[in-house]
């Protein structure tokens, strides 16, 4: 981001990108030099003038409207997710994606971005089914404007996992093994996709999956067997089924 933003010095692309990214590291402020730096590039920029004001810690106030139907979906579908309100998220990224559809995208790529973003509100919103069809797209336009990306395979992996009807886990180690190709290495590919088994232990158990959190922590730990982290989160995913089982005290040594 830093080369993109001294190769295009008057674009505001680069700056609102690496303003997120360090958003998302918990540095907020460089995250508002780098959005203000966006801002003066393109003034009323909706998305970047929300996540100034989560940096400064006033997320929870809509910015003043400008007029721009783009920016105002976008604002809606990010407090909705702030506030896990998963299906009013994604039904504000369908009328963000309506227009851009219309009238051009927020910036380049945003087209593919907005469909990740709806299919993953719909994700986490338990809509298993209709999540596959806007990752399936972003693959899709992807693949016709900047060639084969990593995110769509991961995040249908995920779909996949998730749904759960017979022959769902094949699908998902079919789109996780796509995923591991696209990498730098084959380290790298085996890092993401552990990572997405990972992630989907955690929100197994929260939608009480036990068996599921299991399988899914078995096949991180396959793919990154002298990860600790990994080994724990699978120790500790075996020890709630156990009391899920009811066997607590009746274990070998308990």
């Amino acid at each position: 981001l830093e080369r993109a933003a001294a190769s295009l010095p008057e674009r505001f692309e680069a700056r609102y990108h690496r303003g997120r990214a360090l958003l998302l590291l918990g540095r907020g402020s460089e995250a508002v030099r780098e959005l203000d730096e966006a801002l003066r590039r393109r003034p009323g920029f909706a998305p970047a003038l929300v996540l100034k004001a989560e940096a400064l810690g006033a997320g929870e106030e809509p910015p003043a409207s400008t007029g721009d139907p783009h920016g105002e979906a976008w604002s809606r579908a990010r407090r909705a997710l702030r506030k896990w309100r998963f299906a009013e998220a994604a039904a504000a990224y369908g009328e963000l994606i309506a227009l851009e559809e219309a009238a051009g995208e927020l910036y380049p790529g945003s087209g593919i971005a907005h469909l990740l973003a709806r299919g993953a509100a719909k994700l986490h919103g338990g809509d298993y089914e209709g999540a596959m069809p806007d990752f399936w797209a972003a693959r899709a336009l992807s693949r016709a404007s900047w060639g084969e990306l990593l995110e769509p395979h991961l995040l249908l992996g995920m779909a996949y996992f998730l749904r759960g009807y017979p022959g769902a886990l094949e699908r998902a180690e079919e789109r996780l093994q796509e995923a591991a190709s696209l990498s730098a290495s084959g380290e790298e590919g085996k890092l993401w996709a552990a990572a997405v088994y990972s992630f989907l232990v955690e929100m197994c158990l929260r939608l009480g999956r036990i068996p599921d959190a299991v399988e899914a922590g078995r096949r991180a730990v396959r793919l990154r067997p002298r990860d600790v982290r990994t080994r724990v989160q699978l120790g500790s995913v075996l020890l709630w089924e156990v009391w899920a089982k009811g066997e607590w005290g009746r274990t070998e040594g308990g």
